[in-house]
């Protein structure tokens, strides 16, 4: 073999070997992998580095080689870098480059807005116009708009057929959710009523088939969340919840007044302590000091916890109940008006004995 065939030898081993290596980079850092649809949009539930990202971003099948990626992140500085809390939403075909764009970049694109049980119909809307998030106050939706279509649902385009028609208090049910900036109001709520459909209805249809009778009739469903809305604003410690459903389901049956402070803070619109004066003097439908038998609507959106209670109130005979007032949260319960009269002398000897 001559000396310059050797070196064309070379030349293409060496040819070849190029190729060979530059495939290997361009497979490892530049090639494209498909995602999903289902796969597209990766949740960050609270705020963590993108070297602490990676096990789950390789299990959502978002990353291949999470080595290279964690390879690349420290070459570029950005290992460490926190990624906020939210919602990312990658392009049909992602490489590692395209996934540390995502991770640093200044916002999420889904903003993560948690709604907290016992709100008002208004006070979500509020949260969702001023959110609080990472990267400072975020406009998910418009207020008067959200709740234009809470109280009057049939203007939306598409409504569940178990939504009540009068109004949507009480069903925009409370959790985490991950909206984009400047949503369509309708767009938000059909996603909380979404998840009390998959939360409440879905799983307990049967509960629901067997919801308390009053006066001979089965509960409807939005008989048995106004309940709970009440439980949901009157009681803190989660043991109550049964017992006071219990009363007022007591109270129901004989034909009582609920006499609930709540329904006369939900008439006044706002969650500050009622007067005595008020309970007397609110003219409003929702006063059940002054109507009998449940108030129009819920007065709040309750959790799961506070709606099984009242699916499944406890047998009791109690149709009274009072604070404590001894700074435990807890309620004292009498069958009688004379043993309420008792609990209510004991409740304020309790608040003496505390303010002293």
């Amino acid at each position: 073999m001559t000396r310059k065939t050797r070196l064309r030898l070379i030349a293409a081993l060496l040819a070849i070997i190029t190729l060979l290596v530059a495939g290997g980079v361009w497979e490892l850092f530049y090639k494209k992998i498909p995602l999903p649809a289902r796969r597209r949009t990766f949740i960050v539930p609270k705020s963590q580095t993108v070297a602490a990202l990676l096990p789950k971003l390789a299990q959502r099948g978002i990353v291949r080689r999470p080595r290279i990626l964690l390879f690349v992140a420290r070459r570029q500085g950005v290992e460490a870098h926190t990624v906020n809390e939210g919602g990312y939403i990658f392009p049909p075909q992602v490489n590692v480059w395209d996934v540390l764009k995502k991770l640093t970049q200044r916002e999420p694109d889904l903003f993560k807005v948690t709604i907290p049980p016992g709100l008002m119909a208004r006070q979500v809307a509020r949260r969702l116009s001023n959110a609080r998030t990472v990267v400072g106050a975020v406009r998910i939706t418009d207020e008067a708009e959200f709740l234009r279509l809470c109280h009057r649902p049939t203007a939306m385009k598409a409504l569940p057929d178990w939504a009540p028609r009068d109004s949507l208090e009480g069903f925009l049910f409370p959790d985490t959710y991950y909206f984009a900036r400047h949503q369509p109001a309708e767009r938000v709520i059909t996603a909380m009523l979404r998840t009390f459909e998959s939360v409440v209805l879905a799983p307990r249809r049967e509960d629901f088939a067997r919801a308390p009778i009053v006066n001979g009739k089965r509960m409807t469903l939005k008989e048995v969340i106004t309940l709970a809305s009440l439980i949901q604003r009157e009681v803190v410690r989660p043991e109550e919840r049964a017992m006071v459903a219990s009363v007022y389901i007591n109270r129901l049956r004989a034909g009582q007044r609920l006499e609930c402070d709540a329904t006369v803070q939900y008439a006044k619109g706002s969650w500050k302590p009622p007067t005595a004066r008020d309970l007397r003097t609110v003219e409003s439908p929702y006063n059940t000091y002054k109507h009998r038998g449940l108030p129009p609507t819920p007065i709040a959106n309750p959790d799961l916890s506070n709606i099984l209670a009242a699916l499944q109130p406890k047998r009791t005979e109690y149709f009274y109940y009072v604070a404590r007032g001894d700074g435990s949260n807890g309620h004292y319960f009498s069958r009688t008006y004379e043993g309420h009269l008792r609990n209510v002398e004991r409740y304020r000897q309790n608040r003496r004995r505390r303010s002293k």
